[in-house]
Formats: structure tokens, C-alpha cells, sequence
């Protein structure tokens, strides 16, 4: 990644017209390590990734050197919380519904490569307790149509559940010796953009805490 990478985030700095001592600042990093990564001498993390993609407006793809496509995703911007007030509120549900389903779809092709008819299982366990518990904000009247708990112990079994459905990946993963899948963005080339984003925005809020 390193020569593509380099390359190309000093090219787009100076296409931008801007000193690497502002970008650097722009994009909350010194204007040493920024060098470094201009140079190809360190590596940047996902985060710094998808920060310098949405400040030059390019795809991941294009900043790693994997596409010559300027642009993000066809019909998918890049999306982060510090610039959804950019977008109309319809608009924004849309991308995020967009987003949400590419990665699921990419979480779905790597159960199936892991080949564990229980991690589906709990995996959609996983998934199903975060739609019942948003769904419960919104409407408790239709949530709580299926399961018989009383109010007063309603989230703390919300939180069991999950809990017991995170724990139960874990432990399947352990016993089938599951070894990471790699280079994600050659295997799964038209949803790997969307996961990126997703979890380049649940990492902010993740630091926020």
C-alpha cells in the first residue's frame, strides 16, 4: 500500500494547493507524521485513511491506488457525521441504508468463507438484537408484541441477549480456528468502501466515549 498510498496523498495536496503544514493541521495529525506518510516512510491507520479521503473527496480505492476513478461509490458519498448536516435529511437515510446493507451483505460473504452454520446463527442473533432494541425506541408497541417481559426488565434482557449473542461469536470463532480473512478490498471490491465507512464512523464515536 505504502508507494500507491504515498503517491498519491502528496499528489492530492498539492492538486489542492495547500501546505503540508495545513493539511496536516485539517487533517489532525503534524505536519511530521503527515510527511512520513507522504514519503512512504509509515503506514497510516484506517482512520487517518478515511479522514484524508473525505477531505480530498476521493474513494478509498483511488487513494490506495486500486482505482483511477476519482470518486467515491457510484451514488454512495462519503459519509461521515461531521458533514451529514451537508446532505438532506432523506438523502442522508438513504446513504446510510445503503451502507448499512453493502456491509451486511460483506459480513454475510465472510460467514459464508468461514463455513459455520452455528456463527450465521449467532451472528443474526447479533444483528436482530440491535434492530429489536432500536426498533423498541421507536415503536415499543410493535417490539414488544412477540416477547412477554415486563418493562422493568426489558433492557437488562436486551443487554443479555446481545451480550450472550457477542460471546457465542467469539467462542465459535475459536473453535473452528478461524484465521482473519485479509485483503478484504480484493475479495469484496464493491462493498468494501461502504464497510469502510461504517466503521470509520462508529470508530469517532467509539473515541468520543
Amino acid at each position: 500500500m505504502a508507494v500507491a498510498f504515498s503517491s498519491t496523498l502528496a499528489k492530492l495536496r498539492q492538486a489542492k494547493g495547500v501546505s503540508q503544514r495545513k493539511a496536516a493541521a485539517d487533517l489532525g495529525v503534524s505536519q511530521a507524521l503527515l510527511s512520513h506518510y507522504e514519503n512512504g516512510i509509515r503506514e497510516p491507520g484506517l482512520e487517518f485513511l478515511c479522514r484524508a479521503c473525505d477531505y480530498y473527496r476521493v474513494s478509498s480505492d483511488y487513494m490506495l491506488g486500486r482505482s483511477s476513478q476519482r470518486t467515491e461509490q457510484p451514488g454512495i458519498p462519503m459519509r461521515t457525521e461531521a458533514n451529514s448536516a451537508e446532505f438532506e435529511l432523506d438523502e442522508l437515510t438513504e446513504i446510510d441504508r445503503r451502507l448499512l446493507s453493502d456491509s451486511i451483505a460483506m459480513i454475510g460473504q465472510m460467514l459464508s468463507e468461514v463455513g459455520s452454520r452455528q456463527l450465521v446463527n449467532d451472528a443474526f442473533a447479533c444483528f436482530s438484537m440491535a434492530v429489536y432494541r432500536l426498533v423498541r425506541d421507536l415503536a415499543p408497541q410493535e417490539a414488544d408484541k412477540l416477547a412477554d417481559i415486563s418493562d422493568a426488565n426489558i433492557e437488562l434482557a436486551a443487554d443479555a441477549a446481545m451480550k450472550r449473542a457477542e460471546l457465542s461469536v467469539v467462542r465459535q470463532l475459536a473453535d473452528t480456528e478461524y484465521s482473519p480473512i485479509r485483503d478484504l478490498d480484493e475479495k469484496y471490491p464493491e462493498l468494501y468502501q461502504s464497510l469502510m465507512q461504517v466503521l470509520y464512523c462508529a470508530g469517532m464515536r467509539i473515541k468520543k466515549i
